[in-house]
């Protein structure tokens, strides 16, 4: 099990084989509020010399002070949009762009596999690099929020 760093967050990375439909990420086990800081998606390359390819990188907004979830690049367009957003389901209230407060128990982000595919047109395996803050919020308040 990965735990949080400082500042509440975590950094990790989630293989995701074809036939993958949907990747579900809980950032907590209790009421939260939850950002998602960055976000990368590569697809290996056909042998080992080759490396990975970044299909999908997610740009931090430095003169805004922000580090929320801004736009996403697509490599080797040019193009932005905020396409990880945009396959991304969350059960909290949504903040800002990638800023969520969940008032559940089980907070949750699913993103959308083959919707993200298709827009992409990744095919075969890639991998998802996550980074998250959270922070835990406590019950009392949780429960205002659900009123």
């Amino acid at each position: 099990p990965q735990h949080y760093g400082e500042e509440g967050v975590i950094t990790f990375r989630v293989e995701l084989p074809e036939s993958i439909r949907q990747l579900r990420v809980d950032p907590a086990l209790c009421p939260c509020i939850a950002s998602i800081r960055g976000a990368e998606l590569t697809v290996p390359g056909s042998n080992r010399s080759q490396g990975s390819r970044t299909v999908l990188s997610d740009k931090a907004a430095p003169e805004s002070g922000s580090m929320g979830l801004t736009e996403i690049e697509q490599a080797g367009s040019g193009r932005h949009t905020a396409l990880l957003q945009k396959c991304v389901r969350a059960n909290g209230i949504k903040v800002r762009e990638g800023t969520y407060v969940f008032a559940t128990g089980d907070p949750n982000f699913v993103w959308d596999m083959n919707k993200l595919r298709r827009r992409t047109g990744i095919r075969g395996d890639a991998v998802l690099t996550i980074t998250i803050q959270m922070a835990g919020i406590p019950q009392t308040l949780s429960d205002e929020l659900q009123r």
